[in-house]
């Protein structure tokens, strides 16, 4: 039986030659039908065909066995996120709130409203929360995580070194 694969879409304004680290790393962003990122300007749409095993969803992240080892890593990004949300915004979160936010149980945009707070950097808090989904996901082996922001669904992939083995490839400039 062929191995399931799911193929994603990323577009970029720029061609894309090799995968370097930038804002989220080596991970990119990647959705499940092709999108236009910046109107009236040149796009360059992307795909790949990513096997299914290698995804897992932010909400079934600490719901997987794991080693003492991985358990360490995602109690230290846990807590390494909770010190980060705590120094960038009004909030005072502990750990276990810094699991919710990566595992989506939670958002920081509900956490900023019940606190009656607002923060002109949210979004790159925000940003950083999917990052950490990632990484967590990378401890637990898996290639890709996927999660849920403003626009809905997205998948964060770590795409260095494996971008011939994907089929990463031009789709179509706009």
């Amino acid at each position: 039986m062929p191995e399931r694969t799911i193929r994603l879409y990323h577009t970029s304004s720029e061609p894309i030659r090799r995968i370097t680290e930038g804002r989220f790393g080596a991970w990119l962003f990647f959705a499940l039908d092709p999108y236009q990122m910046h109107a009236g300007q040149t796009n360059y749409l992307y795909r790949i065909d990513l096997p299914a095993n290698e995804v897992i969803t932010a909400s079934s992240l600490f719901y997987e066995d794991n080693t003492r080892l991985q358990a360490k890593r995602l109690e230290a990004l846990a807590e390494r996120l909770a010190e980060d949300v705590n120094a960038n915004t009004c909030l005072e979160v502990d750990s276990d709130t810094a699991y919710d936010l990566i595992g989506e149980a939670d958002n920081l945009y509900r956490l900023l409203s019940d606190a009656e707070c607002y923060e002109d950097n949210a979004a790159e808090v925000d940003w950083r929360i999917q990052l950490a989904a990632a990484e967590a996901a990378k401890i637990l082996g898996y290639r890709a995580v996927e999660v849920t922001d403003e626009q809905g669904t997205a998948y964060m992939v770590a795409i260095a070194g494996k971008k011939k083995a994907w089929g990463f490839a031009l789709v179509r400039t706009d």
